[in-house]
Protein backbone atom coordinates (compact mmCIF):
# COMPACT_ATOMS: atom_id res chain seq x y z
CA UNK A 1 0.00 0.00 0.00
CA UNK A 2 2.01 2.79 -1.06
CA UNK A 3 -1.05 5.77 -1.30
CA UNK A 4 -0.29 6.87 2.16
CA UNK A 5 3.33 6.88 1.93
CA UNK A 6 2.82 8.75 -0.85
CA UNK A 7 0.79 11.35 0.75
CA UNK A 8 3.69 11.77 3.74
CA UNK A 9 6.41 11.54 1.37
CA UNK A 10 5.12 14.74 -0.61
CA UNK A 11 4.08 16.68 2.19
CA UNK A 12 7.58 16.24 3.62
CA UNK A 13 9.20 16.92 -0.19
CA UNK A 14 6.80 20.28 0.20
CA UNK A 15 7.98 21.45 3.44
CA UNK A 16 11.78 20.60 3.20
CA UNK A 17 12.75 24.21 3.50
CA UNK A 18 10.41 24.37 6.53
CA UNK A 19 11.54 24.25 10.52
CA UNK A 20 11.42 20.89 11.79
CA UNK A 21 8.08 21.32 13.62
CA UNK A 22 6.56 23.00 10.26
CA UNK A 23 7.40 19.53 8.32
CA UNK A 24 6.19 17.33 11.71
CA UNK A 25 3.15 19.60 11.01
CA UNK A 26 2.95 19.09 7.07
CA UNK A 27 3.53 15.24 7.51
CA UNK A 28 0.36 15.05 10.29
CA UNK A 29 -1.47 17.56 8.30
CA UNK A 30 -1.11 15.13 5.17
CA UNK A 31 -1.52 12.05 7.24
CA UNK A 32 -5.19 13.11 8.45
CA UNK A 33 -5.77 14.31 4.97
CA UNK A 34 -5.42 11.02 3.41
CA UNK A 35 -7.50 9.40 6.84
CA UNK A 36 -10.46 12.14 5.73
CA UNK A 37 -10.26 11.37 1.79
CA UNK A 38 -9.61 7.48 2.06
CA UNK A 39 -11.27 5.76 5.23
CA UNK A 40 -11.56 2.66 3.39
CA UNK A 41 -7.85 2.31 2.68
CA UNK A 42 -7.35 3.69 6.07
CA UNK A 43 -8.95 1.35 8.06
CA UNK A 44 -7.75 -1.59 6.09
CA UNK A 45 -4.40 -0.14 6.94
CA UNK A 46 -4.46 -0.62 10.71
CA UNK A 47 -7.35 -3.10 10.39
CA UNK A 48 -5.46 -5.67 8.10
CA UNK A 49 -1.79 -4.92 8.20
CA UNK A 50 -1.03 -8.23 6.81
CA UNK A 51 -2.83 -7.12 3.19
CA UNK A 52 -0.51 -3.83 3.39
CA UNK A 53 2.82 -5.11 3.73
CA UNK A 54 5.45 -3.07 5.24
CA UNK A 55 2.91 -0.47 5.02
CA UNK A 56 2.72 0.37 8.80
CA UNK A 57 6.36 -0.26 9.35
CA UNK A 58 6.90 2.58 6.72
CA UNK A 59 4.29 5.24 8.05
CA UNK A 60 5.84 4.46 11.38
CA UNK A 61 9.24 5.26 10.06
CA UNK A 62 8.53 8.69 8.35
CA UNK A 63 6.67 9.75 11.83
CA UNK A 64 10.01 8.58 13.68
CA UNK A 65 12.15 10.68 10.67
CA UNK A 66 9.60 14.08 11.72
CA UNK A 67 10.45 13.93 15.31
CA UNK A 68 14.05 12.92 15.33
CA UNK A 69 14.35 16.27 13.28
CA UNK A 70 12.90 17.91 16.34
CA UNK A 71 15.56 16.24 18.46
CA UNK A 72 18.58 17.52 16.19
CA UNK A 73 17.56 21.47 16.39
CA UNK A 74 17.80 20.70 21.05
CA UNK A 75 14.38 20.68 21.44
CA UNK A 76 13.61 18.42 24.72
CA UNK A 77 11.56 15.44 23.96
CA UNK A 78 10.39 12.59 25.95
CA UNK A 79 12.37 9.83 26.65
CA UNK A 80 13.44 9.26 22.95
CA UNK A 81 12.82 10.36 19.49
CA UNK A 82 11.25 7.00 18.99
CA UNK A 83 8.86 7.08 22.34
CA UNK A 84 7.80 10.84 21.28
CA UNK A 85 7.34 9.58 17.86
CA UNK A 86 4.57 7.22 18.92
CA UNK A 87 3.33 9.15 21.30
CA UNK A 88 2.71 12.13 18.40
CA UNK A 89 1.40 9.44 15.92
CA UNK A 90 -0.89 8.05 18.57
CA UNK A 91 -2.04 11.64 19.59
CA UNK A 92 -2.95 12.23 16.01
CA UNK A 93 -4.14 8.56 14.78
CA UNK A 94 -7.01 8.32 18.12
CA UNK A 95 -8.05 11.97 17.20
CA UNK A 96 -9.14 11.17 13.78
CA UNK A 97 -10.42 7.98 15.26
CA UNK A 98 -12.80 9.47 18.11
CA UNK A 99 -13.58 12.53 16.08
CA UNK A 100 -15.07 10.40 13.61
CA UNK A 101 -16.27 7.99 15.74
CA UNK A 102 -17.72 11.07 17.86
CA UNK A 103 -19.45 12.92 15.71
CA UNK A 104 -19.80 10.87 12.25
CA UNK A 105 -17.58 13.12 10.65
CA UNK A 106 -13.84 14.90 11.19
CA UNK A 107 -13.46 17.85 8.97
CA UNK A 108 -9.66 18.73 7.83
CA UNK A 109 -10.43 22.44 9.03
CA UNK A 110 -10.24 20.78 12.77
CA UNK A 111 -7.64 18.37 12.42
CA UNK A 112 -5.67 21.22 10.76
CA UNK A 113 -6.34 23.05 13.96
CA UNK A 114 -5.49 20.31 16.36
CA UNK A 115 -1.99 19.08 14.31
CA UNK A 116 -1.05 23.09 14.65
CA UNK A 117 -1.79 23.10 18.02
CA UNK A 118 0.00 19.47 18.99
CA UNK A 119 3.08 20.45 17.16
CA UNK A 120 3.47 23.99 18.66
CA UNK A 121 3.11 22.86 21.66
CA UNK A 122 5.84 20.03 21.20
CA UNK A 123 7.94 23.06 19.56
CA UNK A 124 7.52 24.85 23.13
CA UNK A 125 8.49 22.13 25.17
CA UNK A 126 11.78 24.08 25.96
CA UNK A 127 15.22 23.16 24.92
CA UNK A 128 17.49 20.15 25.39
CA UNK A 129 18.38 19.31 29.28
CA UNK A 130 22.24 19.60 29.37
Amino acid sequence: MTEPLDALDQADEEASDLPPAARLAALADAYCRFALENPASFRVMFGAPELCGDGPEQVALRWRTAVARLAETGLRLTPTPDAAAVSVWSTVHGRLVLGRAASGTGSADDMHAFVEELTRSLAAAGPAAD
